[in-house]
């Protein structure tokens, strides 16, 4: 229920960082939109309010957008400087 906005959180902020960071800190600004992913995530599931399944959201969010920065972690790496 929340995963997918996690997702995109991860998704729009990782796009943001490859095209509008300076290329020495954008390994920098992906680490704070992960940070701000695990925040975005705890913060949905006190929206969602429902104990059942709990780990298993708030664990699939914070992978799929660890996932997502890490891929774009590695464009970072092989755009020029």
């Amino acid at each position: 229920m929340g995963i997918g906005v996690v997702w995109a959180l991860a998704l729009a902020g990782s796009v943001l960082t490859l095209t509008i960071a300076a290329p020495e800190s954008r390994q920098l600004w992906l680490a704070l939109t992960f940070g701000g992913c695990v925040l975005a995530t705890f913060a949905v599931q006190l929206v969602v309010a429902r104990a059942e399944g709990y780990l298993l959201r708030a664990m699939t969010s914070i992978v799929g957008a660890m996932a997502l920065v890490a891929v774009a972690s590695g464009i970072a790496l092989l755009l020029p400087a």
